[in-house]
């Protein structure tokens, strides 16, 4: 690829660092025309919206944002906000999410459809007495096996009644939606079901064509989908079924080791679970990542985004959120990131994590293995609201050396008083010292 003198001297709009403006109070065609034209007297010409409406984490995040979130009033405002950056000359993003981890609507897929609540395979052990007969259950919606293990040998597998000569650990492992103990949890989905990467679909892309469609990929050429996954060990319904179709084998043979409660000793343990993180993979790819990228395709839009953890030695030695190839999956966005918002990169940082130094590679790898020239990061965050202008400059060099080359730099508030301008710090605004040098930076 031939370098452009003109093309680094005077870069795309599309090139432009990216910033998040956060939704968490409450939104008007005044308020947001004003704060847009301050950030465009500021320097700023890309940005996203982050909503935050009030169903997103109510115990823990202060919102108080309105209109509801992907209602006719609040798609009235998002086109606000269009006709606004186009009369700036800016470049708007569109996010796929009330809050995050992309794939609920903010609770909305699972007020309607319960039965699509992530899924995870867990597990119960408790101890019997020699001559005692264990029964397991009979096979029902969540139940999937039994193991007995007596001392420390290799655990069994029971399907019929066991009567133990010795004292014997019995271990069941059944099925559970995460629903109902939390309200940070109903916006847990599970990606992996069909239906689900639907419905996202249909209750946010299609709104959003339907009201800003006519800018795509002029004034608005990506669409973001921010850290969507599973929980570690996850189920979705079949899944045993479709094991067994892919691969000949029952994976309920295998769940101590799959689940990670054992570690592996035999090539067949082995094996099994890298089938299991590998059908997952599949899964996630055609039911959920691939048709947000056609839809993107069909609709003259780039799909961005990143995976959750990829900073973390669990993401790719554990495969803590089970997406079974990581690359794989990245490499279905057109332009595929990192989050760098937690501290992880600073100056001295000596940590013992040994992805540290490397996961920024992870989205610059996926896009050159595509023939793509950009991958992104998103940045800061809850760095602390005594980020320098040092350590911010710090912290996109070590991701620009990686092949980072586009910044989604967070985060702005729409609120301006108390709780709200501290969301997640570092804040981006004009009472803040720094604001009007970001264009410096």
């Amino acid at each position: 690829m031939s370098f452009r003198a003109d093309a680094f001297r005077r870069p795309s709009i599309n090139c432009e660092p990216v910033y998040s403006w956060i939704w968490d109070a409450p939104a008007d065609e005044t308020g947001i025309c004003n704060r847009m034209y301050e950030m465009y007297d500021n320097g700023i010409r890309a940005l996203y919206i982050i909503p935050e409406p009030k169903d997103f984490r109510p115990s823990t995040m202060t919102t108080t944002m309105s209109p509801e979130y992907m209602s006719e009033d609040f798609m009235h405002l998002m086109r606000v906000v269009s006709d606004t950056a186009e009369k700036l000359g800016m470049s708007l993003w569109l996010y796929d999410e009330g809050g995050w981890p992309s794939g609920s609507v903010c609770t909305q897929i699972n007020q309607r459809r319960p039965d699509l609540a992530r899924k995870v395979i867990l597990s119960s052990s408790f101890r019997l007495s020699a001559g005692v007969c264990y029964h397991p259950p009979d096979k029902h919606a969540d139940f999937l096996a039994a193991f007995i293990q007596i001392n420390n040998e290799e655990p069994v597998r029971v399907t019929d009644s066991y009567t133990g000569a010795k004292p014997f650990m019995v271990t069941e492992f059944r099925t559970k939606a995460l629903v109902s103990q939390s309200a940070e949890l109903t916006y847990n989905t599970d990606i992996a079901d069909p239906d689900t990467g639907r419905l996202f679909i249909e209750m946010t892309h299609e709104k959003y064509r339907a009201t800003l469609s006519d800018q795509f990929g002029l004034l608005i050429p990506v669409m973001f989908n921010d850290e969507p996954g599973l929980n570690p060990n996850p189920w979705t319904p079949g899944l045993d079924q479709l094991f067994m179709e892919k691969y000949g084998y029952d994976m309920c043979d295998y769940l101590p080791w799959i689940t990670r409660q054992l570690k592996w000793k035999t090539d067949a343990q082995r094996q099994a679970i890298i089938d299991y993180r590998m059908l997952i993979c599949e899964l996630l790819l055609k039911n959920f990542f691939l048709p947000i990228r056609c839809w993107c395709e069909k609709n003259n839009l780039s799909s961005a985004g990143h995976l959750n953890g990829e900073h973390m030695a669990d993401f790719l030695i554990y495969d803590i959120h089970t997406y079974g190839n990581p690359l794989e999956i990245l490499r279905s966005y057109h332009i595929p990131g990192v989050d760098a918002i937690w501290g992880q990169i600073r100056p001295g940082n000596n940590s013992s994590d040994p992805c540290v130094p490397f996961f920024p590679r992870l989205a610059s790898s996926a896009a050159r293995q595509m023939g793509n020239d950009l991958a992104l990061t998103e940045s800061m965050a809850v760095y602390g609201d005594g980020s320098t202008p040092d350590m911010i400059r710090y912290v996109i060099g070590f991701q620009a050396v990686r092949g980072i080359n586009l910044f989604n730099l967070m985060n702005m508030a729409y609120g301006d008083e108390g709780v709200y301008g501290l969301v997640e710090r570092p804040v981006f605004k004009s009472c803040k010292p720094g604001f009007a040098h970001l264009r410096e930076l």
